[in-house]
């Protein structure tokens, strides 16, 4: 009978059992560090496929489709969100879910976990939002509505908004009409408190706006690509109701705006159509064909405004100032307004001849345009992958608010209703409600109105509070120390 001779005692075999014993823990472990890096890794396929995905929007910019967007290989931390999907509901009383759409994916990742993946993704954080914010509304570049988000984030926050003073006075929405602000005709205010957001149409000048909103307020702009601006701007502005009248023969529109750029000059000066954008930037007609002047002003716009949005790239530029300003995804939700059905439907084509001709005639507004359009296409680079990430997860909360929205003002839901927006990586949870939709939806003039008479109450309130402090005090005294 052969014995067997034990092996526990020898190196060799203690090597081997504690070989065993690794493999044994790892193996173990394998469902939870295999969860872990599903996450990661799988976060990191998502911000790369949602730029290559929307790259291409730049190739009709004369732009290649691949922009290289810079990644970053630093450590980060995922914030700890819902572990499925973020989710919308339509909240009434009773708070149903009564939606289907599910946003982005952002798995849970513990919260004090340093993980290091080969293209990291930055979440950009800020904590003191801007407040003192000149918005340039320039005519016929989607500037209605983002005058409505400045509009609505100024009254959920109590501030000062540069507001017209009278409905009586001509063209009453334009703080100066063809020209800068114009301090008799804007709105009063406390003279312990200052101006926090201006967003009507005015001439931009750095002096008057600085003067308002003091010398550390924020600039944002927009332009368009002058091929779709200025047939826009001649349907809105009556531009082409002129060219028929002296064409009778012609009806289409790409006919009539022909004959008028192959002499132009013979229609006179014509506001908002000649330039137009470049005009409500500050540049004087009379160097509208100066090179210099034109590249002066140019550079001068471009350390001025902190950000000049695109109207071709709205979401982008909605998210860049966003990131800009500090303010949430809820603060940058829009419906969009002052949008012509018929011109959506039926677009105005120009012919080559036709658009040398337009180049010609508005020469500043495309140096302008190409200008800060190239230039926003740097800002995007430099954004880092997770860019692209964030304007896709925008554009989906958007279409279900929008959506929502629409519903509400057809009163397919309770006037308490509201859709309620999950938490993400971009945003802690938020509702948006009917009376937000309202606001969203509204007009401009109308709007303009109701925050007038709001701002009108407001002021009297304090002056009568002014008043009553100073009692025995002459009201002529009090009004030329205390009140400006």
């Amino acid at each position: 009978m052969t014995r067997c001779k034990s092996t526990v005692n020898k190196p060799g075999s203690l090597f081997f059992l504690l070989t065993l014993l690794l493999v044994c823990v790892i193996f173990i472990s394998l469902p939870f560090i295999g969860k872990h890096s599903t996450v990661i890794f799988y976060e990191a396929a998502f911000y790369n496929v949602s730029v290559e995905k929307n790259t291409h929007r730049y190739s009709s910019l004369g732009y290649p489709k691949a922009l290289n967007i810079k990644t970053s290989k630093d450590q980060i931390k995922f914030r700890s969100v819902d572990k499925e999907t973020t989710t919308t509901q339509i909240t009434t009383t009773k708070q149903i879910d009564v939606s289907t759409e599910k946003l982005p994916t952002v798995r849970h990742v513990n919260k004090s976990s340093n993980v290091k993946v080969s293209q990291s993704i930055k979440v950009p954080t800020c904590y003191n939002p801007i407040n003192h914010v000149a918005f340039l509304k320039v005519h016929k570049a989607s500037s209605t509505t983002v005058m409505n988000i400045f509009l609505r984030y100024g009254d959920l926050h109590r501030l000062n908004i540069v507001l017209p003073r009278s409905v009586k006075q001509g063209a009453f929405n334009y703080l100066g009409y063809g020209v800068t602000v114009q301090k008799k005709r804007i709105n009063k205010i406390p003279s312990n408190e200052t101006y926090n957001i201006l967003c009507n149409h005015a001439v931009y000048n750095k002096e008057a706006f600085s003067e308002l909103l003091g010398p550390y307020s924020i600039n944002i702009g927009i332009v368009r690509d002058p091929f779709t601006q200025f047939p826009s701007a001649a349907y809105y502005y009556g531009l082409l109701s002129r060219i028929k009248k002296r064409f009778g023969n012609i009806k289409k529109a790409e006919e009539l705006l022909s004959k008028f750029l192959k002499s132009p000059d013979s229609f006179g000066s014509i506001l908002h159509i000649h330039n137009g954008m470049f005009s409500d930037f500050g540049l004087p007609k009379k160097d509208f064909h100066n090179e210099d002047a034109i590249n002066k002003r140019i550079n001068d716009l471009d350390k001025e405004f902190a950000l000049v949005m695109v109207t071709e790239l709205f979401d982008e530029s909605l998210i860049l100032m966003r990131r800009i300003l500090c303010w949430g995804i809820k603060d940058i939700l829009y419906v969009p307004l002052n949008i012509n059905k018929n011109k959506k439907q039926h677009p105005i084509v120009l012919s080559e001849d036709t658009k040398k001709n337009l180049f010609k005639y508005n020469y500043a507004d495309f140096k302008l345009y190409i200008h800060f359009r190239d230039k926003m296409i740097e800002q995007i680079k430099d954004q880092g992958q997770d860019f692209y990430s964030e304007v896709r997860y925008f554009q989906k909360v958007h279409v279900i608010v929008t959506k929502f929205c629409h519903e509400s003002s057809l009163k397919k839901y309770p006037s308490s209703a509201s859709v309620l927006i999950k938490a993400s990586i971009w945003n802690t949870d938020f509702t948006i409600n009917s009376a937000e939709c309202k606001f969203m939806m509204s007009s401009e003039l109308p709007l303009l109105k109701g925050l007038m008479s709001k701002a009108e109450t407001r002021y009297n309130n304090w002056l009568e509070a002014m008043l009553e402090s100073f009692s025995g005090t002459s009201t002529a005294f009090i009004k030329r120390n205390v009140i400006s």
